[in-house]
């Protein structure tokens, strides 16, 4: 048995040993100025939070809704997917317990369109990546979107592609993960790619 005295020993050899290699979902992973130019704003017209990560679908404000930027909604389909969600520079986000930023309906929300070339950070299926690391093949279909799940997976068909690109893989990032019944959204450890919109 080994004996020590708590007043003495600090920590045994390799307590803290955990890495922390990674990114945070929704934030975007800049280059310089350039990505802060690329980021749009609108309000959210879903009867469900948003948070960064999120594939949303981006439409005209309704008539008279006197309000600035554009509707944000979240996306259902790979067809309606307009961009991502990005949670850098989204302040007025409710911080709710569990440490994930959410914005409810008729809140501001921040979001990079396809094409923009701005590189965000979303959740990835970890078996999907355990296949790309180390220069493994792309999916043949590309990456496509579970709606259910609200992560990056391989596309079942080419309907189903999102038209971005994986620049980098992190096994320990913080992630966003919904509770599918209550919708609550807190923060896990877990698989996050960089994609570029």
């Amino acid at each position: 048995m080994v004996q020590f005295d708590p007043m003495k020993v600090a920590a045994f050899d390799g307590i803290f040993n955990k890495g922390t290699e990674g990114v945070t979902q929704g934030e975007i992973q800049s280059m310089g100025g350039y990505d802060r130019f690329h980021i749009e704003g609108g309000y959210s017209i879903d009867s469900k939070s948003l948070y960064g990560g999120l594939p949303v679908n981006v439409g005209i404000a309704a008539k008279g809704a006197q309000t600035m930027g554009s509707a944000v909604r979240r996306a259902t389909t790979a067809e309606e997917v307009s961009g991502f969600v990005i949670s850098t520079q989204m302040f007025n986000a409710i911080q709710v317990p569990g440490g994930a930023g959410v914005v409810s309906k008729g809140m501001g929300v921040q979001f990079g369109r396809f094409g923009s070339g701005v590189r965000v950070a979303v959740q990835i299926d970890p078996a999907l990546a355990e296949t790309l690391y180390g220069g493994g093949a792309q999916p043949a279909n590309g990456f496509g979107w579970d709606y259910t799940n609200n992560k990056l997976i391989a596309a079942a068909t080419a309907a189903d592609k999102l038209p971005i690109t994986v620049t980098a893989l992190y096994p320990d990032s913080f992630i966003l993960v919904e509770d599918a019944v209550t919708g609550f959204v807190s923060q896990a450890m877990g698989a996050a790619a960089v994609i570029q919109l």
